[in-house]
């Protein structure tokens, strides 16, 4: 029955990294319970832990969050479809706590362009593939020099994937999907960065990462002390 299910789902997550996450939102939230589910989709395809996937309502897949995550707000959402962006955005400033001011007004961030970097190339990949592999992918940023006077940026990057299959299937063939996400990348890395960008890709395995402390610190999901 679907209680069955749900118990299924929500009694293993998937990787350390959605334990991970879910434990990281879970020390930041403090909030009530919206039990009033408005949605413009009345059902999802849920993939389980066993890598099947399970029709589930909107009702039991927020049943599924509010055990996984107590004492949070859920908000259905659709950026496709501009369906509660706004709202969530509201919900966001309205749960942030009130704190002193440490940085300026015009520093927009304290995160570098290595960073932004990794993220961009992130974004594209989630653009380009199916979902098993975009989650299934990690970015490494081995190497960003900039020329004398900025004119343009050197930058090398991994591409992590947690099996071996998934790595033809990033490349693609002849390497035509590797380098359509290459391509699309630098094009935002110059419109992001303002000049120039030279970008090599190259895709590499680290099995399993997803399940591994130490990778999980490797690449920024959790502190070495958690």
């Amino acid at each position: 029955g679907d209680s069955q299910v749900d118990s299924k789902i929500v009694s293993k997550l998937d990787s350390r990294v959605d334990s991970t996450i879910v434990s990281n939102i879970d020390s930041l939230v403090d909030s009530k319970i919206d039990n009033k589910i408005d949605s413009p989709i009345d059902s999802y395809n849920y993939l389980t832990s066993d890598n099947t996937y399970t029709h589930l309502t909107i009702e039991q897949l927020a049943s599924i969050w509010r055990q996984r995550i107590p004492n949070s707000e859920i908000i259905f959402l659709s950026a496709d479809k501009n369906f509660n962006t706004e709202l969530l955005l509201s919900r966001l400033v309205n749960y942030m706590p009130s704190g002193p001011k440490y940085f300026p007004s015009d520093l927009i961030t304290n995160r570098d362009e290595r960073f932004f970097t990794c993220e961009i190339i992130r974004e594209t990949i989630f653009r380009n593939y199916k979902d098993e592999i975009s989650y299934s992918c990690e970015v490494e940023v081995v190497s960003f020099k900039e020329s004398f006077l900025s004119i343009f940026t050197r930058i090398e990057a991994n591409i992590i994937v947690s099996r071996s299959t998934q790595k033809p299937i990033v490349i693609g063939k002849g390497g035509q999907k590797l380098k359509q996400v290459a391509t699309k990348a630098r094009e935002k890395l110059e419109e992001f960065l303002q000049r120039k960008v030279f970008l090599t890709l190259l895709v590499k395995v680290d099995e399993d990462w997803r399940s591994k402390d130490d990778a999980l610190v490797k690449y920024g999901y959790k502190d070495s002390d958690m």
